[in-house]
């Protein structure tokens, strides 16, 4: 399962995985974004799957970096900071960042603590 919020005063979606077993959510959430009709222009997101297990395979990673590089496509910046203690998903997640920069407008970075990813996000907020 996961758990989205939206902070309408800076833009940030965050998202927090909350089980071992979201692979599939994790598709859908990439999918309602890219059908907001009110997306925002300078979107924030911050994906938290630290102490989460969920197995992600070479071509699901590749399913998301693709999914990642629609919803650039739909916004003129995107900063996206992803927080993993797994290192399975860090390396997948390289794999994306890799892919991603050349994309000008997806800022993707990969931290170990939220404290970090907020700083990356909103800087000055920590």
């Amino acid at each position: 399962m996961i758990i989205s919020s939206l902070q309408t005063e800076n833009n940030l979606i965050e998202i927090q995985y909350q089980s071992d077993d979201c692979i599939d959510d994790l598709f859908n959430c990439f999918h309602k974004l890219l059908i907001l009709p009110q997306l925002p222009t300078h979107l924030l997101l911050l994906s938290n799957a630290y102490n989460c297990n969920f197995k992600i395979t070479y071509e699901e990673a590749e399913a998301v970096t693709k999914l990642m590089q629609l919803l650039s496509n739909k916004c003129n910046f995107i900063k996206h900071a992803i927080i993993s203690d797994n290192p399975k998903h860090t390396a997948m997640m390289s794999l994306a960042v890799e892919k991603l920069k050349n994309t000008y407008n997806y800022n993707l970075k990969l931290f170990c603590t939220k404290e970090a990813a907020h700083q990356f996000l909103l800087p000055g907020s920590c």
